[in-house]
C-alpha cells in the first residue's frame, strides 16, 4: 500500500490563522469548563461573524464551495457553515469532558445495522462532512470496536485545543491509528482489519505534499477534485466492503447518521475512490452548511485564492479593537447600571462603528505583526468614550448620570481596546 510520507506542519498554517488569537482560545477553554452548554452557545455563536469577516482565504472557499453546491446566496450559506463549525466544536468540549452525552437519532442506523453484522472487513469512508467522531460510540454499539484513521495535524492544535485532536482519540478512543505515511501505519490498518475491526477514514482532503501516485482525479460538483488514494487501497488490500458514512448534527448533541454503499474495485484502488465521491456528493448535498472545509478545497481555487490577503485590510483590522473596547465598556456600563443592558449595548456598537469609521478616515492601520500606528490607538479610545457617552447624551431618561461608573467602563473599554494585538499571517 502506497502512503503519502509525513507532511510539514507548516503546510497546514491557515487553520493556525484561522484559529484566532491564543489568548482566545484559553478564554474560551476557560470559560467553557465553567458554564452550562447553552451559555456556551451564545458565547461562541456571537464569534463566528468575527472570524468569518476577519480571514478572507477561508471565507473565499466556503464561499466557492457554496456556489459549486448550488446554495442560492452562496456568502450567506457560508456563514451559517461557520456557525454550524462553532456549535459542533462547543458540542465535541463538551462530549470530551464528560459534561454531554450525544444522542444519534435512529434514522439511518437500521442500513448500518446489517452491514456490521457481515463478518467481512468493513470500512466507513466519512469525510469533513459532520462530525464522524461524535457517532463513534453509536457505531461501536452495533457490535463491532471502530477505529479511526486520521492525520496528526499539528497545526490544528490550537484549534483543537479543549476539544480533542482526532488523531490522538475519536469518540473518547485512545487507540486511534494515525496516519503517519510510514508502512508500519499501513499494517497497523490492515491488521486491525482482519481481527474484526471497523476502521473509520476522513477521506476528502489530501495530505499537502503528497505525491501524483497518492491523489486521485475525481469529478466532484461538476470540476476536478483531488482526493486521497490511500483509503482506497485499504479496501483493496483489505478486501473489505466500503460504506460512505457522514454523521450531521441537528441539535444541542444530537446527531443523524447517513451512510450509504460504496462500489468497490478489487484491481484499481482509484476507481473506488471515484465511487465515494459520487455518493459523498450526495451527502454534501443534503447538509451543505455542515462541510467543514475552510479553504480552497478545489484545486483551481488555490491560484485564485492566492490574488487576495490572508486578512481583511489593515484599516479595517485596525476598527476591530476599537469595536471591542466599545462594546466591552457598554457591558461594563450596564452592569453596573449606568445604562439598561439593551440601550448600552447598542450605544457600544454604534460607537465603536463611528469611531472604527473615524479612524479609517484618518489612516488607521495594523501592520501583519499585529502592531497599531498612533490613528488606531487613539482612535481604540474613542470607541469606549463615545459607547459610554451616546447613552448619557441621547437617552437621559435611561443612564444614570454617575461619573464614577463610566469612568470605571471607560477604563476598562479602553484597556480591552488597547490590548496587544497578535501577527498577521
Amino acid at each position: 500500500m502506497s502512503v503519502p510520507e509525513p507532511q510539514d506542519p507548516s503546510t497546514a498554517s491557515w487553520r493556525v490563522a484561522s484559529a484566532g488569537p491564543r489568548w482566545g482560545l484559553r478564554f474560551l477553554d476557560w470559560m467553557f469548563a465553567r458554564i452550562p452548554l447553552k451559555a456556551a452557545y451564545a458565547l461562541v455563536i456571537g464569534l463566528a461573524p468575527i472570524w468569518y469577516l476577519h480571514y478572507n482565504e477561508p471565507r473565499y472557499g466556503v464561499a466557492r464551495a457554496m456556489r459549486r453546491i448550488g446554495r442560492p446566496h452562496p456568502w450567506w450559506a457560508g456563514l451559517k457553515a461557520y456557525a454550524a463549525y462553532t456549535l459542533t466544536l462547543v458540542d465535541r468540549y463538551y462530549v470530551r469532558s464528560g459534561r454531554l452525552i450525544p444522542t444519534v437519532e435512529p434514522g439511518g442506523r437500521e442500513a448500518l445495522d446489517a452491514a456490521v453484522a457481515d463478518p467481512s472487513p468493513l470500512v466507513f469512508l466519512g469525510s469533513h462532512c459532520g462530525s464522524l467522531e461524535m457517532a463513534v460510540a453509536a457505531l461501536e454499539s452495533m457490535g463491532r470496536p471502530v477505529r479511526a484513521v486520521a492525520v496528526r495535524d499539528r497545526a490544528a492544535a490550537r484549534l483543537l485545543r479543549g476539544v480533542g485532536d482526532s488523531s490522538q482519540e475519536v469518540g473518547g478512543q485512545r487507540d486511534a491509528i494515525e496516519a503517519d505515511g510510514t508502512p508500519a501505519a499501513g499494517l497497523r490498518m490492515l491488521k486491525a482489519l482482519r481481527t474484526g475491526d471497523i476502521l473509520a477514514f476522513k477521506a476528502d482532503r489530501v495530505l499537502p505534499g503528497s505525491p501524483d501516485k497518492d491523489r486521485v482525479t475525481v469529478r466532484f460538483f461538476g470540476e476536478p477534485a483531488v482526493l486521497p488514494r490511500g483509503p482506497g487501497e485499504v479496501v483493496r488490500l483489505g478486501k473489505a466492503r466500503a460504506w460512505a458514512v457522514s454523521v450531521f448534527r441537528t441539535g444541542p448533541g444530537r446527531f443523524r447518521i447517513h451512510a450509504d454503499p460504496v462500489e468497490v474495485d478489487r484491481r484499481d484502488a482509484g476507481r473506488t475512490v471515484q465511487a465515494w465521491a459520487a455518493v459523498f456528493e450526495d451527502h454534501v448535498r443534503r447538509q451543505p452548511d455542515q462541510w467543514f472545509n475552510f479553504y480552497g478545497w478545489w484545486p483551481r481555487d488555490a491560484d485564485e485564492l492566492a490574488v487576495h490577503p490572508r486578512t481583511v485590510p489593515p484599516g479595517m483590522r485596525a476598527a476591530a479593537p476599537t469595536l471591542r473596547g466599545a462594546l466591552l465598556a457598554a457591558l461594563v456600563a450596564a452592569l453596573l447600571g449606568l445604562a439598561s443592558g439593551p440601550t448600552a449595548l447598542l450605544a457600544g456598537l454604534e460607537g465603536g462603528l463611528l469611531a472604527g469609521l473615524l479612524g479609517m478616515s484618518f489612516g488607521a492601520r495594523v501592520d501583519r505583526r499585529g502592531q497599531r500606528n498612533d490613528v488606531a490607538r487613539a482612535t481604540s479610545v474613542l470607541g469606549p468614550v463615545f459607547a459610554v457617552g451616546l447613552p448619557l447624551v441621547a437617552l437621559p431618561e435611561l443612564a444614570a448620570r454617575d461619573l464614577t461608573v463610566a469612568i470605571v467602563a471607560l477604563v476598562a473599554g479602553a484597556v480591552g481596546a488597547l490590548a496587544g494585538g497578535r501577527p498577521v499571517r
